[in-house]
């Protein structure tokens, strides 16, 4: 708990205060700047007999300020009153598998045993998804910069597909394309026609410029 000071002015009589303000100090809630106490995560455990389900627990101490006759913070200390736990199904859990590299934050300093498993190609980076439990697969490919997606994919490629596919499967997909610039070759009858050599095709796509 945190000590609140407040300041109080007292009355002599009718419509008289006092010149001087009575301060008061008294134990409240914690300080929004004040840090979390410590929280400890179990290891999953089977749950027999009550949920029979696998969980995995959050504990925490509840801390009060062990009774004394002073009002001096540094005089006093602490003591625990109880113990909260919170429960948590564990194949609910969301697991991680893409590198810490490829994150912008890293939210927890703890080692990520499943950092680094996912499948990914070099063309790709890994993006985590979230809601899919304990199991492979939470997560989206997305193409590097400079890299497109080929004609035939929509958006990114999906970890749970990459993951249930076969050996020569993931050989011959889930590549990005590398990226080249198109070329306007010429102007012909107020017409805009755009040349795209890409992947060993070439495609037309022509502009009526007197509908615009």
């Amino acid at each position: 708990k945190g000590v609140h000071t407040v300041q109080l002015l007292l009355a002599e009589r009718m419509y008289k205060l006092y010149e001087m303000p009575q301060i008061f100090e008294f134990l409240g809630p914690p300080h929004p700047e004040d840090p979390l106490g410590p929280t400890i995560w179990t290891r999953p455990y089977f749950d027999c007999g009550r949920s029979n389900k696998w969980i995995i627990s959050a504990v925490a101490p509840i801390v009060d300020i062990y009774p004394r006759h002073t009002a001096y913070r540094h005089f006093q200390s602490m003591r625990n009153l109880a113990v909260a736990v919170a429960d948590a199904d564990f194949i609910m859990m969301d697991i991680n598998q893409c590198p810490e590299t490829d994150q912008i934050t890293v939210q927890s300093k703890q080692t990520n045993l499943f950092a680094g498993t996912d499948k990914c190609k070099p063309t790709t980076r890994c993006e985590p998804l979230f809601g899919f439990g304990f199991r492979r697969g939470g997560y989206q490919c997305l193409c590097q910069p400079g890299y497109r997606y080929p004609p035939y994919q929509d958006g990114p490629f999906k970890g749970y597909i990459i993951e249930k596919a076969t050996q020569e499967e993931y050989v011959n997909n889930f590549d990005c394309i590398k990226v080249e610039c198109g070329t306007i070759v010429a102007i012909v009858d107020f017409a805009i026609v755009i040349l795209l050599d890409n992947l060993g095709f070439r495609f037309f796509n022509k502009i009526n410029l007197t509908q615009a």
